[in-house]
């Protein structure tokens, strides 16, 4: 868990203020904390289940060939890194002729195997004051994982993949997690509806649900079912369960 050093001085000055409230001004004390907590968000759930994977592979289909990634590809994306976003390594994209072969070598071995690199899933998580100042840990801090820049550019690839192949099969309503679209697209829907509904002396009722930590809480098992059912290629789902075990 990292608190200091980071690229706002508002936010570490923020984070010790938090320290002197809550730790006596223990910076290393109240990291533990606040990795307890954040650790402690998602601890109930049930362990992965590795019987569902192995049951997938018992029928594994070839490797897709629309998922093969050209090194020309990989360069663009190097190329196009930002080094202003963490972590955003200037090597990677001041060199990206030389590293795009290795690299795209690299992540088409990861996808065939089903295998995603460990180090790779390794994060700095850096907790983000939600409100200013931040008064408690349990309702005022959310985290934010700093990854790895090829995981991100291997992950943008397959997930780029998926959603062209499950997106058909989505809620014409859905409008989080789509490129193009956006709560703003949501916010005219829902309008759209209610005008109508009064311009005809109907009753419009609203019901708002918000899922606490919702992203944190989802079950590994169900997701990788959910990609069974969505028809996902084997080795596509392997990849995930691989991504999602340690």
């Amino acid at each position: 868990m990292r608190l200091l050093g980071q690229s706002s001085n508002t936010r570490s000055q923020q984070l010790c203020a938090l320290a002197n409230r809550l730790t006596d001004g223990d910076v290393s004390r109240l990291a533990d904390n606040i990795n307890n907590f954040f650790h402690s968000i998602s601890a109930d759930l049930p362990v992965f289940d590795h019987n569902c994977v192995a049951q997938i592979l018992q029928d594994i289909d070839a490797f897709p060939e629309d998922l093969v990634i050209e090194p020309y590809s990989v360069e663009y994306k190097l190329a196009n890194i930002s080094i202003y976003k963490s972590p955003g390594p200037w090597f990677l994209r001041d060199f990206s002729v030389y590293v795009a072969e290795p690299v795209c070598c690299i992540f088409n071995t990861s996808l065939r195997t089903g295998i995603f690199p460990q180090l790779w899933k390794q994060a700095n998580v850096v907790p983000v004051p939600k409100v200013q100042p931040p008064g408690s840990i349990e309702s005022d801090l959310r985290p934010i994982s700093l990854t790895s820049t090829l995981s991100k550019i291997l992950e943008s690839y397959v997930g780029n993949w998926i959603m062209n192949r499950v997106l058909p099969t989505l809620d014409i309503k859905q409008f989080g997690a789509i490129r193009g679209r956006s709560t703003t697209h949501a916010l005219v829907d829902m309008l759209h509806i209610w005008h109508k509904a009064l311009d005809q002396s109907q009753l419009a009722t609203v019901m708002f649900v918000d899922f606490s930590k919702a992203f944190d809480r989802v079950d590994h098992t169900v997701v990788i079912n959910n990609l069974t059912e969505l028809a996902i290629p084997g080795l596509v789902v392997k990849w995930f369960a691989s991504f999602l075990t340690g």
